[in-house]
């Protein structure tokens, strides 16, 4: 009998191999390895990763824990975690410091490391001093040291809603925690979370809500009863004097233990990627959500530990394989796409380009707004013959049905650009030509309504119908007086705000996301890049009224 044998070459055909430069943005974790895996510094390490950031470490201390609580806890010697500290500081560039549990000695030597070598630079702070299991971690007599000397050198801390009432206790001079009085209300955490950061001059809290669920009432559980319905998570940024709102969805499940570490390690990451703070906060909350959502319930007798690669794990939960790979929540596709590090940047030049404050401000000349509206009608034709391709390789008849309905918003939307251009006596539409911009866009949907299936037709699509909505509700953030508004200018602001605009979108949204469970990580990457192209595109048709010369309009 003749043994089976078999090569696998993964070489590649050049002979010579050369290795793209990478450059990867770095997170230092200072925090508790927790023996369990869910937690601490390993928690931090996998969030990190799953951010695309190269993660270092500087261990604080062992735990002897599971998911059913901490029994035993053992500090890193003071001399080692000093020179681990320096190992990691003088050989690498760090670009964020994140912590977590901190005993003194280590508490004492990192405020000496953060002065030398990241004096001014993004520090995360997550003040562990409960668990999700419920365990108390720290001795609460050292949280004075860590407030007065840490929390002012903090881009962000982010404590629970039990951590936050032992904070704010001391910072009120209150002798117990139960002195503190009744939180119902929003604001009265809003108030919490604002009074914490002018108070220890951090530049950011996020008040993080998981434990306080609310009702279908927005009634506090905790102190109106009935069933949780969903989480509200607070961020408060000093320097704007700014609150951002973040709910989600309550999720039973007891796949919760290391939440916190995940989603202050995962907000390091993304400030290490040069997030802004408020998108830095959303991105991580979603990727903990998601991973709560795909966490395996089996492991674990207690509060088990999240799934920090619910998109590269097998199926769980019952779930289909395909819903697994993806790194997105049931609903949250389009959410998904405007964080993905190709998109992000492009689609904030493009609902925040200059052409929406020029139009609310009344600086865009009055000819080059003409010769906008007239390329955006030629675009519009154009647009709406690619809505009917899609209808015709549509997967339903709910999906013929809502392109149906699209196309009826555009022809709405092409009467409206019609009675603007007639008023001008410019009356023979079908003679308008497109411009180079106009063209390109066009026949970039064109050739992908020929050549490719519905999925990638509306993801082609969506970067126009969505992406007017959110530029005009820009452009309004410039208004101060309708009356101080040209007229014309006002009413194409008010078309992309009004109720019929925002029916389309959300009916396009749900048309959207309906299908988006079923394609595959390779036509997801095909997916990200077809709508980046197709924001660039966008960008590029604002850009050419600006930048024409005169001769040319």
């Amino acid at each position: 009998m003749t043994n089976q044998s078999t090569v696998v070459d993964l070489r590649l055909s050049s002979k010579r191999v050369v290795g793209k430069p990478v450059k990867l943005p770095t997170v230092l974790a200072c925090s508790g390895s927790d023996s369990s895996g869910g937690a601490g510094i390993e928690a931090d390490i996998k969030s990190i990763t799953a951010f695309g950031c190269y993660a270092l470490t500087a261990i604080t201390s062992l735990t002897a824990q599971n998911t059913k609580g901490v029994t035993s806890i053992e500090n890193t010697d003071p001399k080692f975690f000093e020179e681990i500290l320096e190992a990691n500081f003088e050989d690498i560039e760090i670009d964020v410091v994140k912590t977590g549990l901190l005993n003194p000695e280590s508490s004492r030597l990192l405020l000496k490391f953060l002065d030398k070598y990241h004096k001014g630079k993004p520090f995360v702070l997550d003040p562990v001093l409960v668990a999700t299991s419920g365990s108390m971690l720290a001795d609460q007599h050292e949280l004075g040291f860590t407030i007065d000397s840490h929390f002012k050198k903090a881009t962000i801390i982010t404590p629970n809603f039990e951590e936050a009432c032992v904070i704010y206790s001391y910072l009120k001079k209150l002798k117990t925690v139960d002195e503190l009085g009744e939180i119902e209300t929003l604001e009265d955490l809003k108030g919490m979370a604002k009074f914490i950061q002018q108070t220890t001059h951090c530049n950011s809290v996020l008040l993080k809500g998981g434990h306080i669920p609310w009702n279908r009432n927005e009634q506090l559980v905790k102190k109106k009863g009935g069933d949780p319905a969903y989480i509200t998570d607070i961020l408060y940024q000093g320097h704007l004097d700014k609150f951002t709102v973040i709910k989600t969805d309550y999720l039973t499940s007891s796949g919760t233990h290391g939440s916190g570490c995940t989603i202050a390690a995962s907000i390091a990451a993304n400030i290490a990627r040069s997030l802004k703070i408020e998108d830095a906060v959303i991105s991580s909350i979603r990727y903990v959500h998601q991973a709560i959502f795909g966490a395996d319930e089996t492991l674990g007798q207690g509060k088990g530990p999240l799934n920090h690669v619910f998109h590269i794990s097998p199926p769980i939960n019952g779930t289909s394989a395909e819903n697994n790979f993806l790194p997105f929540y049931p609903g949250h596709f389009l959410d998904y796409l405007l964080e993905h590090p190709l998109v992000s940047p492009i689609w904030k030049n493009y609902i925040n380009h200059p052409f929406l404050e020029n139009v609310a401000t009344n600086k865009l000349a009055k000819n080059r707004f003409i010769h906008y509206i007239c390329q955006d009608y030629v675009y519009l034709a154009s647009y709406a013959r690619v809505h009917g391709l899609a209808a015709g390789v549509a997967p339903d008849i709910e999906s013929i049905k809502a392109e149906a309905h699209i196309i009826d918003s555009i022809m709405e939307e092409m009467h409206r650009h019609k009675d603007v251009l007639n008023s001008r006596g410019i009356v023979k539409l079908d003679e308008l030509r497109p411009s180079k911009a106009c063209k390109q866009y066009s026949d970039y949907l064109l050739n992908i309504a020929k050549t490719s299936d519905w999925v990638a037709i509306k993801i082609a699509l969506a970067p126009c119908i969505f992406g007017y909505y959110y530029a005009a509700i820009y452009a309004r953030s410039f208004i101060k007086d309708e009356a101080d508004v040209d007229e014309e200018f006002l009413n194409w602001i008010n078309t992309y705000t009004g109720d019929w605009y925002k029916d389309a979108v959300d009916e396009a949204r749900q048309s959207l996301e309906s299908h988006m469970q079923a394609v595959s990580p390779v036509q997801l990457a095909e997916l990200v890049k077809i709508f980046a192209d197709v924001c660039q595109l966008e960008v590029n048709f604002w850009t050419s009224p600006m930048e024409l010369p005169e001769q040319d309009l």
